[in-house]
């Protein structure tokens, strides 16, 4: 399961995005697994036109921040 959500998430980022999201990785895995299953379930809906960009995910990362200090 792990490896197929690796593959889904390498195929909707650039490589910038791809990037940024392994460093968030090494320092927040928790955090990371979050965004992987917020982008595979924005993909399925169709949300992006093309392939995720470092400025979405920037902003993503943004909202799922604000997400957990409300929850806090």
């Amino acid at each position: 399961m792990k490896e197929q959500r690796k593959a889904i998430v390498a195929q909707i980022l650039t490589n910038e995005a791809r990037v940024r999201l392994a460093n968030i990785a090494v320092v927040k895995p928790e955090k990371a697994e979050k965004l992987e299953m917020i982008l595979i379930q924005n993909a399925q809906r169709g949300a992006f036109q093309g392939k995720v960009s470092e400025s979405q995910m920037i902003d993503l990362l943004e909202q799922v921040s604000e997400l957990s200090l409300i929850h806090i």
